[in-house]
């Protein structure tokens, strides 16, 4: 057994591979070396209630610095413990990279305004204050703007970009109107950005009241792109700056919505993207929710685009506390597991909210299922899903959640504390209501700590979600002056981990300084003997994993079993079995269900933990406190060990007297086995049979022999010396860390995707070695909305040749065709070229589930009739129509491409298939409902907990809109229809659709369900 330890036993680090030759990117703008540039100024504006807090910082841009290593040193040092080698401190060449980092001085301003400025600039310059406005306004407002508004106004009044970040419904509008106005003022072109096509539509017509020269291109819909000022979705701004559209040179502002939304993980990189493609010469107006991070966001901008000042007002808003844990847990709760009655107590609700005269009021319901329920009952509420929340304007008085938990695609999960005030924020109208409500409908246990952080956290922060796409590297390697490996250089995603060079570095000294005042007497014999007892911990828990087994260790968990609970840092022990029960667990990849075990154990716990037992985790009872027996419900792998021991329990445990009779066992126990209570044998008492446990259980014996003869083992102060060597290897190993930490920040991240990305696109035909793009590449680079390389492979295989133009539109909606060879060939390259993917997964997510219904779709059948043919939210269709008619222009321009004239005919004329069959059915689902919110009357309406008295009738109504008879349904809803009342508004909501089915063509009604 000797041999099989080798020196590799006694190095804490596996040795680090050397890294080659960094590849040199050349910016033909930028110039080497640390030269400092002149900056303008970015300006951060966050409005808060009471004083605002303004930072200002101007950070200095710097060259850009090219790195070449010699392939022999990676700048990291190794450190071999145990032997007698003198530890490297930082290289050179890491110093030198926190000297490239901006060094910045704060400065206190006091303003007339009463406000605190806390501005913050390069250590070299001195602060200029801002201009105040020659002559008249740009735009005058009838109302007072606050503080963070009027400053906003003076920064863009000065030519400075802005980044305006406030909670919803605060008024960052303002910023953005005042742009606008000053750009047509100056006869200047701006752009205005939203996330969603809602919100373009929406900006559009509000804009265009105000301003008239004013277009829209949110892709389905142009309308005046000449205008001066245009309204368009990111995804549009992005495509016109690869293009190299005339548009941007005449553009002087860009306006970015909703810019937080760039830390969405699927369509954050186009934000990231779009701002790095903008000239420098273009200023910026950014509006954002509350974000924590603003000045590191505010820092990027500068340094990417040479634009510095940086202005902050501190948001730190006095939010609600939560009460004690113990009047959390008060309330109507029903049944064993916390739960409430939902749909009864969200009626309670709304009863008690009109009756006090708090409306209006948005029901945020985080299922469309839910929302589509409590829509069809209640008809004069908005119910919405978060979506609504993104930024369609419409304030209320009140914001109802009728949960606290979500579903975020994976699992369900507490709402974050950003979603929190995005949501929330939409409480309170201005200039209406001293204060907003915010009600929350809390339908399980809920701790204190996560109340606190939901109410009192801070926002999300604004983290890069940029990732590479074969769309994005193809159209960058067709623009002269930019490659991909500049979008990288430039991305915030390189910026955030670039910033955190200097703590790193400082870390590394810091552990470097403990580590090597740490003294240990004969350390060589030290180090072998920590790694003996290392290895036994390590094959220890190997054994642990069998006895884990369900197959093996649920025979021996009966009532009165002793065994040992351990989770994290938490020891409990040993407890006494009371029960064991099999849970269905989340499906796992294969489609079943995974059997989840979940043990009863009579543990020894804390007092406190015991009383708020309802809304926190068990404790273990601390050494020298008395604690209380209490039952645990423990997962089945916190057993970290399993007695031969068995104890008499009572059979009634609620009784104090009976659970501390167990605890005396317990305690008998430990008093006639004092060397360890005894364990099952694995082998002998539990018989488990498997090899892979005997070749286990043979190491730990050579183990144990080689740490029962060791001249350490019987030595008196043998805790005291291996304690400190057990620090000094972790402070090894957080060296380790830190430095691998390091390297990562100094390299250009993400480049080895790159390369790896590179290769496919050259295996696939799509670049030459070269990187020039072929005539597949050309292709690619005009689809974007769907998996461009699948899609140009099944262009130049001729899959789309013999098909009808409504057989290629239903084939599209899926992107798959019945035999996945193309898929596969895909996934079989990018897996050659050292990309990880999932084959399996990559063709699962290509889903035939609507080919049908666009197939019949385009062949002419109303909305009504393909509702019948699948049980998908009608939304949900919609949402795929559109994206469908966005994808069937790309494959448009794709064919132009490569000259195939029929191909190019053969889906437009799917294109305008599917926009002519929309010219009715979309009248069919008009998104825009008018209903009463103020006209609700809940004595009236006989509001109550029962099922609605007019149920039958909506089931009647649905089945004769599934017949096609929308003419008969929408005549049941006017007989019905309560004349409304003079305070109509006009509102959008997810859940419309189910109403939307029983509207005639071309007509919209109103029909309020009744419910007596």
């Amino acid at each position: 057994m000797a041999d099989a330890f080798g020196d590799d036993l006694f190095s804490v680090f596996e040795e680090e591979s050397s890294s080659g030759k960094k590849r040199k990117t050349e910016d033909s703008n930028a110039k080497t070396g640390y030269e400092v540039k002149r900056i303008e100024t970015l300006t951060f504006v966050k409005s808060q209630h009471g004083k605002p807090k303004i930072d200002v910082t101007g950070v200095s841009s710097r060259g850009k610095r090219d790195i070449e290593d010699d392939g022999t040193n990676d700048g990291t040092s190794e450190v071999v413990f145990g032997k007698k080698s003198k530890l490297e401190t930082i290289s050179a060449e890491d110093v030198i990279l926190t000297e490239l980092m901006p060094r910045v001085k704060v400065q206190q301003v006091e303003t007339v305004e009463g406000c605190t400025h806390e501005v913050a600039l390069p250590a070299e310059e001195e602060y200029i204050q801002l201009k105040p406005r020659q002559g008249k306004a740009a735009k005058e407002y009838p109302f007072i703007l606050d503080p963070f508004q009027r400053e906003a106004i003076l920064c863009i009044d000065n030519n400075q970009s802005v980044l305006v970040s406030a909670h919803t419904s605060a008024g960052k509008t303002v910023c953005a109107e005042y742009a606008i106005a000053l750009a047509l003022r100056e006869k200047q072109r701006v752009i205005f950005t939203s996330p969603i096509k809602a919100l373009s539509n929406q900006k559009y017509r509000e804009m265009y009241e105000e301003f008239q020269d004013v277009g829209l291109m949110t892709g389905d819909v142009t309308i005046n792109p000449t205008a001066s000022c245009l309204v368009m979705t990111t995804e549009i701004l992005r495509s016109m700056l690869y293009r190299g559209s005339e548009v941007m040179r005449e553009v002087a502002w860009v306006i970015f919505d909703e810019i937080h939304y760039m830390r969405d993980s699927e369509r954050g990189v186009v934000w990231e993207e779009t701002i790095i493609l903008l000239p420098d010469n273009v200023h910026y107006v950014f509006l954002s929710a509350t974000i924590p991070n603003a000045r590191q966001f505010a820092e990027w901008i500068c340094h990417l685009h040479k634009q510095g000042e940086f202005r902050e007002d501190n948001f730190n808003t006095a939010m609600q506390v939560l009460r004690d844990a113990g009047d959390l847990a008060k309330g109507d709760q029903k049944g064993r597991k916390g739960g409430t009655k939902g749909p009864s107590n969200v009626f309670k609700i709304v009863k008690m909210i009109m009756e006090r005269n708090f409306q209006p009021v948005i029901i945020f319901s985080f299922s469309k299922k839910d929302c589509e329920a409590y829509a069809l009952q209640v008809s004069k509420l908005d119910f919405n899903t978060e979506t609504f929340a993104m930024g369609i304007n419409m304030p209320a008085r009140t914001v109802l959640f009728t949960s606290a938990r979500k579903f975020d695609g994976k699992d369900f999960r507490w709402i974050t504390s950003g979603e929190y005030i995005q949501m929330s924020g939409r409480a309170g109208r201005r200039g209406m209501d001293e204060r907003g409500i915010v009600i929350f409908m809390v339908d399980e246990k809920m701790s204190p700590v996560v109340g606190k952080q939901l109410l009192k956290g801070s926002a999300d922060p604004l983290n890069s979600a940029f990732h590479l796409t074969y769309n994005m590297v193809l159209n960058l390697l067709r623009v002269e002056e930019i490659n991909p490996e500049y979008m990288l250089e430039k991305s915030f995603y390189q910026f955030q981990h670039y910033r955190a060079v200097p703590g790193v570095v400082e870390k590394v000294k810091t552990l470097e300084e403990q580590y090597n005042a740490i003294e240990i007497p004969s350390e060589e014999s030290v180090v072998t003997y920590y790694k003996i007892r290392q290895q036994l911990a390590k094959l220890g828990k190997e054994i642990e994993e069998y006895i884990h087994k369900p197959k093996y260790c649920l025979p021996f968990l009966q009532p009165g079993r002793l065994v040992k609970v351990k989770k994290d840092e938490d020891d409990f022990g040993w407890g006494v079995v009371v029960n064991f029960s099999k849970k269905s667990n989340v499906k796992a990849t294969t489609g079943e269900l995974d059997p989840l075990y979940v043990v009863e154990v009579l543990l020894h716990c804390s007092k406190e933990s015991v009383k708020n037992a309802a809304t926190e985790a068990a404790k273990p009872v601390k050494a020298g406190e008395k604690g209380e027996m209490q039952v645990v419900p423990v997962m089945l792998h916190l057993l970290s060990a399993i007695s031969s021991v068995r104890l008499y329990i009572p059979k009634d445990l609620r009784p104090f007297d009976n659970r501390q009779s167990v605890l005396k066992s317990i305690q008998e126990v430990h008093k006639r086995f004092p060397d360890g209570v005894p364990l099952l044998d694995p082998i002998d008492d539990m018989g488990i049979k498997d090899q892979g446990l005997k070749k286990v259980i043979q190491k730990v014996e050579a183990f144990e022999h080689r740490m029962y003869s060791h001249s350490l083992h019987n030595d008196p102060n043998l805790e005291s010396v291996y304690n400190l060597c057990e620090k000094k290897a972790q402070i090894a190993g957080d060296i380790k860390a830190a430095k691998r930490e390091l390297k990562k920040a100094r390299t250009v991240l993400q480049m080895d995707e790159l390369k790896c990305r590179k290769r496919v696109l050259r295996r696939l035909g799509f670049a030459t070695s070269l990187d020039v793009i072929e005539m597949k590449g050309r292709v690619a680079c005009e689809i974007s909305s769907a998996d461009e390389l699948l899609l140009t492979e099944m262009v130049f295989n001729g899959l789309f040749n013999d098909l009808t133009s409504e057989q290629a539109t239903a084939l599209l909606s899926c992107f798959v065709f019945q035999e996945n060879e193309c898929a596969k060939r895909i996934a079989k390259v990018s897996a050659e070229a050292k990309l990880e993917v999932d084959e399996e997964q990559y063709l699962n997510s290509f889903r035939p589930h609507l080919m049908d219904v666009v197939y019949t779709w385009a062949n002419g059948s109303t909305f009504a009739q393909i509702c019948k043919m699948t049980d998908v939210f009608e939304g949900s269709i919609i949402r795929c129509m559109r994206r469908l008619e966005e994808l069937l222009r790309q494959m448009c321009q794709a064919a132009k491409a490569i000259g195939n004239t029929e191909l190019e005919n053969k889906f437009a004329e799917g294109d305008r298939r599917g926009a002519a069959q929309a010219a009715g059915p979309r009248d069919e689902w008009p998104t825009m409902l008018r209903t009463n919110i103020s006209g609700l009357s809940l004595e009236n309406e006989g509001l109550s907990e029962g099922k609605p008295y007019e149920m039958t009738l909506m089931e009647e109504m649905r089945k004769r809109t599934r017949e096609g008879e929308v003419q008969q349904a929408a005549r049941i809803v006017s007989e019905k229809q309560h004349d409304e009342g003079p305070n109509s508004i006009w509102y959008t909501s997810e859940v419309a659709h189910q109403r939307e089915k029983m509207v005639d063509q071309r007509k919209c009604f109103h029909f309020p369900i009744l419910i007596k």
